[in-house]
């Protein structure tokens, strides 16, 4: 039995078939590609791509709601309504809010110790597990922080003071 088509729509059938599985092809391709890209994203990288985008953090048993406005290799702070906090990435349990955001973006390098230091005198409230102390940050060293309460002594000492290393710190809300 001779077929109907002619050699141009054999051709033509052939071509769709290739085109359709060098499609195929590409696709899967471009799957294995976004898979090896999104496994070399970190935590950091992400949030660095929520800045400006409401998220729900939790730190322990606390659940931290804000906007990331500023991101470091191992921090992010976050604004909200009722609190400003500097959140340890070692110490998040979980984000909610990231898939809203855009793209992951490269993290800065500003470690927690460079942004605590600029924040000498500012009262805070740290947080972590084992750990949940209010005072004004006095010093900050290269894995620690001290902070004051309390009135100053007759000698000029200040009486209360703790020094918390950064392994304890869940995360450091600011007191407003």
């Amino acid at each position: 039995m001779m077929c109907d088509m002619d050699l141009e729509d054999v051709i033509a059938i052939i071509e769709g078939r290739i085109e359709a599985a060098r499609r195929e092809d590409e696709a899967i391709e471009l799957g294995e590609l976004r898979t090896a890209e999104v496994g070399s994203v970190g935590l950091v990288d992400l949030v660095n791509g929520a800045l400006g985008v409401e998220v729900l953090v939790g730190v322990g048993d606390n659940e931290l709601r804000g906007v990331p406005v500023r991101v470091g290799a191992d921090w992010f702070e976050i604004s909200g309504t009722r609190q400003c906090a500097l959140i340890r990435l070692a110490a998040v349990e979980w984000i909610e809010g990231l898939g809203r955001a855009g793209n992951a973006r490269s993290r800065l390098e500003l470690k927690l110790p460079a942004i605590l230091r600029r924040d000498v005198g500012v009262s805070v409230r740290i947080v972590g597990p084992g750990v949940d102390a209010v005072g004004e940050i006095a010093d900050v060293g290269a894995d620690w922080v001290r902070i004051v309460s309390g009135a100053l002594d007759w000698s000029g000492s200040v009486r209360d003071d703790r020094v918390i290393p950064f392994s304890a710190i869940g995360y450091v809300e600011f007191l407003r």
